[in-house]
This record gives structure tokens, C-alpha cells and sequence, in this order.
């Protein structure tokens, strides 16, 4: 029990004795071993068979991705409409709900041992299938994975996912926070499918889902040059006439300031506007090129990434950073996928290191004719 009280299971808090029927429970053995899969979220659901090659799709019938707390918490079709509270109270609903569920959860093998052998080494096991492939995939995510601040394409995510991930660990690297990119790809339960996650450039790193890495600006910089820095772009900013200005200019990350001229609240049609606007007149390039003028000493070095800004960070924060947690491990057999990979583009740096096979893609489209080409020849 002491083992039990110290874990870190997800529904630990609703279960004081997991290993003991609750009151009056008469039902099968079956239904007894799933309730306790769901409650320790030892799961036999396509979210983990399709990892092992024993499922053709990760999803579920509702169409989203079929994980335990999916099944029971959230699925339209199959979730317990009392809520897991009561599923673990384990009363004549709950008995109900596990009859008429169709997807056991345990796993069918006469050998108690064997069976308690898998049941402990399950969470590990794609892990340790994982680790086997020897190649990694990373992408940018607006103009790579995505079109610029929109949502993935559900075919896209399911081709990375489902297709790409049983050929090559797949990873992320993009200089907007850990937010920004759950959002884009639909939510952390996505995100939480590829295998590295880099936000902000690898400031804020992420391993299956887990955080294991974080840097910061302030510690580097100092509140004196960062109030000095903020101060001159914010005066800059007020001296310039754009067709458009919105709100949000300068946006406060964990490892790096982004900077927008017309206002990262800005609308759609405002975005595209802006960026036609900016390949005639240069204004983020130009921006650049007074900050380095009158800031020569601040340490920063700057990007131009999307359609509305640029990133400014530490002299060697762009996406390179990145690179130290896997370069070992994936040594000649990082592929990089990214658009803005010209110089000033915040691809370009990671595009051309030594450390990286480099990818120039356009949008999505061609990322996926891309990746096709590059594992199924």
C-alpha cells in the first residue's frame, strides 16, 4: 500500500485500497481485471497496440485518439456517463458499463507470472522499441507541418503519427511556446505523440510528453539589459507607419523576446496583409539591422520566422539548441524539415549545421512528397 500512496498513477487519489473488491461487487473476473486497468491506466487500447504494430490506427471510433482516460472519461460512444468517481465505486452502473463494453483492457494469457510481467514492463516497452530506430525526423511547425498559425491538417498529424513514427522517431522544434504548439496541433494529447517536443527553439524541452529541460532569458541577460532591450523596441515600433497596428508587440517567452511590428492580435486577413507588405517594404529586416546598429553589445541574435515577427534569444538559442539532447543518440541520422531555411530565417541555422540533413520544404504538402520519398523508396 505504501508503494501505492507514493506513485504517481492518475487516479490514485480515488482509489484508497486498489487491490481490494469494493462492497457488494459480484461480477466477472473480466470486468474486476478492467476496472483495475483503468484504474492504474495499464491500457490494452489502440493508442498503445498501434505502437506495437497490433493495430492499424491509433483512433478510436469517435475519431479522436483512443488512450484509457479517452475510454472512460471523454469518448462519446463508449465514456461511463456517471464519471470515474463512480466507476471506481465499481456499483451496478459501473458493472453495466464494463458488460457492454466492447474493448477489454486486460490482456488474455493463462500464465499469472507472464502476466504480471507485462503488466509491469508495459509502460516501458514502446519506449524500448523506440530507442531501436536509429533515424529522427524533427520539423518546424508553421509552413512545415502546418500553414502559417492554423491548426495541422488532421491527415497531416495522422501521417506523422500513425504512418511516419514506425519508420523514424518524430520530433518538433519551433520558437513559439509549448501553448502555441499544442494548439496547432490540436491539443498536448497530440503533441504528446512525438517523440521530442522543442519549444522555443529546445528551451523548454520535452521527451514523451514529459518536460525534462528548461533555460530562461532572464537568467541570461539580466532585468537591466532586458528593460533596456524592450525599451528601445517598443520606442522603435511607436516611430513606424504600417497600413495596420494591433496589440501584443513584444511577446515575453521562457528563452527568447518575439517581436511583431503590426501586433500578434492581429486578424488572418491582417497576418497575410502584413506579410506581403513586409516582402516589398523590409520592415522586420530593417528593424533588425537598427537593433544590432544601437544595440551592438545586448548579446541577442534574431530571426525572422512566420509571417508577422521575428525572434530575438541568446547568440547560439535558435534552433541548434536543440540538437545537444539528441545529437549523440542520433548521430548522422537527423533529418530536418523546415521553410524558412534563408539566411535570417529562423530554419536556417539548424538547415545548414553539420550535425543535420536539411530539408527546405514549402508548406505541408510538400513536407509529406517529401518524407515519402526520403522512407519509401
Amino acid at each position: 500500500m505504501r508503494l501505492w500512496e507514493q506513485s504517481e498513477i492518475l487516479y490514485r487519489d480515488q482509489i484508497k485500497e486498489p487491490f481490494v473488491k469494493v462492497p457488494d461487487w459480484n461480477s466477472l473476473r473480466a470486468n474486476w481485471m478492467t476496472l483495475k486497468r483503468i484504474r492504474t491506466v495499464q491500457r490494452k487500447c489502440n493508442y498503445l497496440l498501434h505502437k506495437w504494430d497490433m493495430a492499424d490506427s491509433s483512433l478510436c471510433e469517435c475519431g479522436e485518439m483512443q488512450a484509457i482516460k479517452h475510454i472512460a472519461e471523454t469518448c462519446p460512444i463508449k465514456m461511463h456517463e456517471e464519471g470515474l468517481t463512480k466507476l471506481h465505486e465499481g456499483r451496478a452502473a459501473a458493472v453495466k458499463w464494463l458488460d457492454e463494453l466492447q474493448i477489454r483492457l486486460w490482456l488474455f494469457l493463462s500464465n499469472c507470472v507472464t502476466c504480471l510481467w507485462l503488466e509491469a514492463i508495459s509502460n516501458n516497452i514502446f519506449e524500448f522499441l523506440t530507442m531501436s530506430r536509429s533515424t529522427i525526423c524533427l520539423f518546424d511547425v508553421d509552413g512545415t507541418v502546418t500553414d502559417p498559425r492554423q491548426p495541422i491538417d488532421p491527415s497531416v498529424r495522422l501521417y506523422l503519427i500513425d504512418k511516419l513514427k514506425k519508420k523514424s522517431l518524430i520530433g518538433l522544434v519551433s520558437g513559439s511556446d509549448i501553448s502555441k504548439i499544442d494548439e496547432q496541433l490540436g491539443g498536448p494529447e497530440h503533441t504528446a505523440q512525438f517523440d521530442y517536443v522543442f519549444a522555443e527553439n529546445g528551451l523548454v524541452a520535452f521527451k514523451n510528453g514529459t518536460e525534462f529541460k528548461r533555460q530562461t532569458i532572464v537568467d541570461y541577460l539580466g532585468e537591466e539589459k532586458l528593460q533596456k532591450f524592450i525599451n528601445f523596441a517598443l520606442n522603435y515600433m511607436s516611430k513606424i507607419q504600417l497600413p495596420v497596428k494591433r496589440g501584443n508587440f513584444v511577446e515575453f517567452r521562457t528563452g527568447m523576446i518575439n517581436i511583431s511590428p503590426v501586433g500578434r492580435s492581429c486578424s488572418k486577413i491582417e497576418r497575410d496583409g502584413f506579410e506581403e507588405y513586409d516582402k516589398i517594404h523590409n520592415i522586420r529586416k530593417k528593424f533588425i539591422e537598427s537593433i544590432k546598429e544601437n544595440l551592438p553589445d545586448i548579446g541577442l541574435t534574431y530571426s525572422i520566422g512566420g509571417q508577422i515577427s521575428f525572434d530575438c534569444f541568446p547568440i547560439g538559442w535558435d534552433k541548434r539548441f536543440c540538437l545537444r539532447y539528441i545529437e549523440d543518440e542520433f548521430k548522422g541520422n537527423i533529418h530536418f524539415f523546415g521553410d524558412k531555411t534563408f539566411v535570417g530565417g529562423n530554419d536556417h541555422e539548424i538547415f545548414n549545421d553539420l550535425r543535420v540533413i536539411g530539408h527546405a520544404v514549402t508548406n505541408p504538402r510538400d513536407t509529406i512528397m517529401q518524407l515519402n520519398n526520403l522512407f519509401n523508396k
